[in-house]
């Protein structure tokens, strides 16, 4: 469902966000009526021309695209090591740490 939320936010239509899903929009609508019931709370505004997030849909597609990403990461890492693929992969470091002393007081 969080997925299908993403998507919603992105497109900013359920219709639009249903066809990329594959999925009806019906289906789709009665996902996104059960996430907010499950969380408590309105996460979509509908509007005339679709819809848009409120200040706590906001809040969790923010945190929760961070999450799916680092997700989809793992996913991908753990696919390429059971297949005995190599991987590309970026290690970003901290300048070289220096030692210093404090003066006395």
């Amino acid at each position: 469902m969080i997925r299908s939320f993403l998507t919603v936010v992105e497109e900013g239509s359920l219709h639009r966000a249903a066809t990329r899903l594959h999925i009806s929009q019906p289906a789709l609508s009665h996902q996104m009526q059960a996430l907010e019931h499950e969380l408590g709370g309105r996460l979509l505004e509908r509007l005339a021309t679709g819809v848009s997030p409120t200040a706590g849909g906001q809040a969790l597609a923010k945190t929760m695209g961070a999450v799916l990403a680092s997700y989809d990461l793992a996913v991908s890492v753990r696919g390429a090591l059971y297949a005995g693929r190599p991987m590309n992969y970026e290690l970003l470091t901290c300048p070289q740490p220096r030692s210093s002393t404090l003066p006395d007081r």
